[in-house]
């Protein structure tokens, strides 16, 4: 009975104490002033979305209505500092006195803090030549069974349809869309090439070039009316005498570089820039799906000279000669290919006999004349082109075509099951071209005084005289 009335006593005294709290802190929220107004700019316009914030208390800010009013509830007894703010006005402050009570009025006219004076912007500049420069240093540590100069042009957008071929495309284009310049000279690739493997050494050798440029379309009037894209390759001319010479698995080159002594100005009188490449890439072909005996050899020699007859200009001369001869020979044995899918899979075997023979040889000659001074330059270039291909096959083949085994369980999976059909083909050609393109341009540039202006001008006469025997026919019989 005592413990019960011990009870009692407490939990009246705690609902006592409860009850005062309560009441405390009731009379103390109701002791609040408020704060009302509007916010306008100088010109007594309302400012909606101006920022009232109490420094003293941040978390109670407010914000103005589309009127430009607010209304703000402070804790009476306590002196606040406000600040009014709009975006590119200038912030104010204002003080509410600590003795303040019931409703305040409290309009602020901000004036603004940014002026933007009339001005004009001037915009100069020259616009990027869409064209793309390529480290020809570069060629050396590509792995590539190509060994041309067309390797270099994995860094720019073009696509390769075959590792053994320099030929490439641009967007979807054929190779022959794509323009190639040595020295301001158009050159040429081989004419009856239709395999990577017939085509051999391309035309500019990589380790005689000084700098590359590569467009993928937008170049100048310059380069010509194709569409696809131009690479310009440029030769060195050398500033020191040295010899390199690599070897590997697929052939030698030797590269050799000479120069004058230097004149009292530090030019080079006469300078030479020579290269000899051989190449056989059997090694690579043996890996082919069609196997037999491969016989590819192509042999390339380049000459580049000039001569400063003054030592200083302003007038050089150059010659360009080159001479390459490509052969390509193939005995044809045997070819096997497995195709289809799981549900059909099927071996296409192929027997051969004969042999195919490609063969090219290509003259090319430059000659080209330069006066130079400070504000112009005038080149005469003068070039002659020749080949002479020819591409030979008779080939006689035999083949079945059988449907493998799939069962998993079988001791003959992968074989041959059932033949589903044999047949035969023979396939002949004796084609042959004689092309020879003569050329001659006259080249200029002029330049008024520094960023005053510039003018290239150019005129070109050329006769092309192309001879195609084409005999070709092929013969299929079959069963089956």
């Amino acid at each position: 009975m005592k413990w019960m009335t011990r009870s009692l006593v407490l939990l009246a005294a705690w609902c006592f104490l409860l009850g005062g709290m309560c009441t405390a802190e009731l009379h103390a929220q109701g002791e609040t002033i408020t704060i009302q107004g509007t916010v306008t700019n100088g010109r007594g316009a309302a400012l909606p979305g101006a920022t009232i914030i109490p420094l003293e208390q941040q978390r109670a800010a407010v914000v103005t209505d589309n009127d430009g009013s607010y209304t703000l509830e402070l804790r009476q007894g306590t002196a606040w500092t406000l600040r009014f703010g709009f975006v590119g006005y200038t912030s104010q402050e204002r003080t509410v006195p600590a003795s303040a009570t019931g409703i305040q009025r409290l309009d602020v006219r901000l004036t603004a803090g940014v002026a933007l004076n009339a001005s004009e912007v001037v915009a100069d500049g020259e616009r990027t030549k869409p064209v793309q420069r390529i480290n020809p240093k570069v060629a050396a540590r590509i792995p590539s069974p190509r060994g041309t100069i067309e390797d270099l042009l994995i860094q720019a957008p073009v696509n390769f349809t075959s590792e053994l071929s320099s030929g490439y495309n641009v967007r979807g284009g054929s190779f022959d869309e794509n323009l190639v310049y040595v020295n301001d000279i158009e050159v040429y690739r081989p004419f009856l090439v239709r395999s990577g493997q017939q085509e051999g050494l391309s035309f500019p050798n990589p380790d005689m070039v000084e700098s590359i440029e590569f467009s993928a379309g937008g170049f100048e009037a310059k380069y010509g009316d194709k569409m696809s894209s131009v690479l310009d390759i440029r030769y060195r001319k050398p500033n020191a005498s040295k010899t390199r010479i690599t070897a590997s698995m697929l052939g030698a080159q030797l590269q050799r570089d000479w120069a004058s002594a230097a004149g009292p100005n530090g030019h080079k009188k006469i300078t030479l820039n020579t290269g000899i490449r051989y190449r056989d890439n059997s090694y690579v072909l043996g890996t082919l799906d069609e196997g037999g005996e491969y016989q590819p050899r192509y042999v390339d020699v380049q000459g580049y000279a000039t001569w400063d007859p003054d030592g200083y200009g302003p007038w050089e001369f150059e010659a360009l000669g080159i001479y390459g001869q490509n052969q390509f020979r193939f005995l044809p044995v045997r070819r096997e290919s497995n195709v289809g899918n799981i549900n059909e899979a099927l071996r296409l075997t192929i027997y051969f006999d004969g042999q195919e023979k490609t063969a090219y040889q290509t003259g090319f000659g430059a000659f080209g004349a330069n006066y130079k001074t400070e504000n112009h330059r005038i080149r005469w270039i003068t070039s002659a082109f020749q080949t002479a291909e020819s591409e030979t096959f008779d080939i006689l083949g035999a083949y079945w075509l059988d449907e493998l085994e799939r069962d998993l369980g079988s001791d003959e999976l992968g074989e041959a099951a059932i033949n589903r059909g044999v047949g035969a083909f023979l396939n002949h050609a004796r084609n042959r071209l004689y092309a020879t393109v003569v050329s001659s341009a006259l080249k200029g540039a002029t330049a008024w005084g520094q960023d005053k202006g510039f003018l290239e001008w150019g005129v070109k006469w050329q006769a092309e005289s192309i001879e195609d025997h084409l005999s070709e026919w092929s013969l299929v019989d079959s069963a089956g």
